[in-house]
């Protein structure tokens, strides 16, 4: 981590923006339609996903108000260690 540091971060900061698109709390799935419009399914009967629609919700109800909170103070948690590790760095 010392010798590639750079390097480390901005490889996780890939990795956590590049599950957002899987992570996002608020999407609809699209599904893959036959020729006539209906909708494909499995063996199974599970219905084939084509992608997602993700979207902003319209109304800020609490569950809302939680993921966007949550959102908040993980950005704030890891704004602050790395704070306080380049402070203790500097002490060294």
């Amino acid at each position: 981590m010392q010798r590639f540091r750079n390097q480390t971060i901005a490889l996780l900061t890939g990795f956590i923006f590049g599950s957002l698109n899987i992570l996002w709390p608020w999407k609809e799935a699209v599904y893959k339609l036959d020729s006539n419009g209906h909708i494909l399914s499995r063996a199974n009967g599970e219905a084939v996903i084509a992608g997602y629609h993700k979207f902003m919700p319209d109304n800020w109800d609490r569950s809302v108000f939680t993921a966007f909170s949550i959102m908040v103070i993980g950005f704030l948690v890891i704004w602050l260690i790395e704070y306080f590790a380049e402070n203790r760095n500097r002490e060294i």
